[in-house]
């Protein structure tokens, strides 16, 4: 209880208790009103009977509890900034480049002068400076210009609508995937045909064999003698080429498979594969030739800014360029029940695997040579138009920007 002496003192502080169970909650106001006047009354008072004094109000007000401090009031989280996805962006960008004034004739004109210029100033270069990584940049920026200016629409189309790769698994197809994609025999793919080679060899024999034999009747004396065995040595230089160097007889034997009469429309169909692929995955190309066997990697170099043959190769880079190597072998391939062009695509494609980022095993060497070439019979086919519009160019013997501007018209 309060100690006589002391008296309370009306304070604006003051409130009302309120039980708490069995103690009781003090005001900590009240508790400074009765220090403040034990210090004022009680001045002349000993420690003991202060103590006294606050002990016997302990046991009135109970033990004060410890103030609970106040929570910090929380602020509101700022709001994040809003995020755009790369889908969303690129379709952005594509809505303002649609909505850019079309090139007019003139300058669509100055632009195709431009292209042609650089190409010509590429093949103009050494096959040493050729093959470097910049070097058909300029060609490459000539393209992306008709390309933003909306004057071509097929260059790079391919690329835009992803092949879903990514990784080395994903590059896979069965027989029953090449059939549907329109390959007549896909059986026939990875075995190379011996059908030119074995042309040649009995061109050459017939051409050394008979005269052999006529001179050995016709001609006098020694000659008769010697004519013959200098003609079978020519077939022994031949068969000895073709044993360790068969490549130095592609040139002849290109030439001798000119009698047969579908050689000419294989070369062509297999080289406007080549072409069209490779314009429709954003590589350009120079130059081409009717002739089976002669690759066109020149540019290849351009898309991936290096040489083609150096440094490794990431999933994308493989996937574009092993499309681009077998394309000719699936545009044989959905015409002809047989490849005769295969052996250079599939010496390419081994290459090109050689220089994989991942390690490519065997069995995943024939999947990818699979489906690249199903990869390839599928862009053939669904730009058909292109296609036979590109072959009726490159058997007129057009250049390069002449058959780039077949295929665009055919686009349009």
């Amino acid at each position: 209880m309060l100690a006589p002496s002391m008296t309370m003192k009306p304070s604006r502080c003051a409130r009302p208790l309120r039980p708490s169970g069995p103690a009781r909650l003090r005001p900590l106001c009240l508790r400074k009103i009765v220090r403040a006047n034990c210090s004022a009354e009680n001045s002349n008072a000993g420690a003991g009977d202060k103590k006294d004094t606050m002990s016997a109000l302990d046991a009135l007000l109970g033990t004060p509890e410890p103030a609970t401090p106040t929570p910090p009031k929380e602020e509101d989280p700022k709001p994040a900034p809003p995020t755009i996805k790369v889908e969303e962006e690129a379709s952005v960008v594509e809505k303002l480049e649609a909505a850019l004034p079309p090139a007019t004739p003139q300058e669509a004109a100055a632009m195709w002068k431009q292209l042609d210029a650089e190409i010509e100033a590429l093949r103009g270069m050494p096959p040493s400076e050729r093959s470097r990584g910049t070097a058909g940049n300029g060609v490459l920026a000539a393209l992306q210009k008709l390309s933003d200016a909306n004057v071509t629409n097929a260059f790079d189309a391919a690329t835009k609508n992803s092949m879903n790769v990514d990784t080395i698994r994903d590059m896979r197809a069965t027989m029953q995937e090449l059939k549907v994609a329109g390959i007549k025999d896909p059986e026939a793919l990875g075995t190379p045909s011996t059908r030119n080679e074995a042309t040649f060899l009995v061109a050459s024999f017939l051409g050394t064999a008979v005269p052999a034999t006529i001179a050995g009747y016709v001609l006098p004396g020694d000659w008769g003698f010697f004519v013959p065995y200098l003609l079978g040595g020519v077939m022994i230089v031949i068969l000895t080429i073709g044993s360790t160097s068969p490549g130095l007889l592609q040139f002849a034997i290109d030439r001798v498979n000119l009698v047969n009469p579908d050689y000419k429309e294989r070369a062509l169909r297999h080289e406007a594969g080549h072409f069209l692929t490779a314009y429709l995955l954003g590589v350009p190309v120079t130059g081409y030739s009717l002739a089976i066997g002669e690759t066109h990697t020149d540019l290849l170099a351009a898309r991936i800014g290096r040489p083609i043959f150096q440094g490794r190769l990431n999933v994308d880079e493989l996937s574009a360029l092993s499309v681009i190597a077998m394309a000719g072998v699936a545009a044989e391939g959905l015409h002809y029940e047989d490849c005769q062009g295969q052996t250079a695509d599939l010496v390419d494609l081994q290459q090109l695997l050689n220089r994989a980022e991942e390690p490519v095993d065997n069995q995943s060497q024939l999947n990818i040579t699979r489906w690249a070439t199903m990869q390839g019979a599928k862009m053939i086919r669904t730009h058909r138009r292109e296609y036979t519009a590109l072959m009726a160019a490159m058997s007129e013997g057009k250049d390069v920007g002449e058959c780039i501007r077949a295929i665009e018209d055919a686009t349009n």
